[in-house]
């Protein structure tokens, strides 16, 4: 698991909410796969701040987090990932179980290492991965 210290190490820009809301993530559980644009290394000024949990059960958002607006979070889903907005934070919990995350990892390391910054390709890579 990424730390909150590692993460301002990778990302030194890291906003404060975006750092607060990963570490109310790291609370619930344990196990957050940091991925997507920011973690690839192909995000703009507009990208947001994606983090994959594995949670087999259905949650209650506001029963794991606390925040000062929470008229800027937002939920919707298909039926094993559940997405929720939270601010600038993108927050995806899959369903399949613990071992999910291991293939959000592998399609992220992949991403980064053959410099996969196109979002349609991203997207290819990891519904091939079993991530998507």
């Amino acid at each position: 698991m990424l730390t909150c210290d590692e993460l301002k190490t990778l990302c030194p820009n890291v906003p404060e909410d975006v750092e607060r809301v990963y570490q109310q993530i790291c609370e619930r559980w344990g196990d957050v796969v940091f991925t997507g644009s920011q973690a690839i290394g192909c995000a703009t000024e507009k990208s947001d701040w994606d983090f994959v949990v594995s949670d087999p059960e259905d949650f209650i958002l506001p029963e794991y987090f606390k925040f000062d607006r929470l008229n800027s979070i937002s939920c919707q889903g298909s039926k094993y990932i559940t997405s929720v907005r939270i601010g600038n934070v993108n927050l995806i919990v899959d369903h399949r179980g613990d071992d999910i995350l291991d293939n959000w990892r592998i399609a992220t390391d992949y991403c980064q290492e053959h410099c996969v910054f196109d979002k349609q390709a991203r997207i290819k890579v990891f519904d091939e991965m079993g991530a998507g």
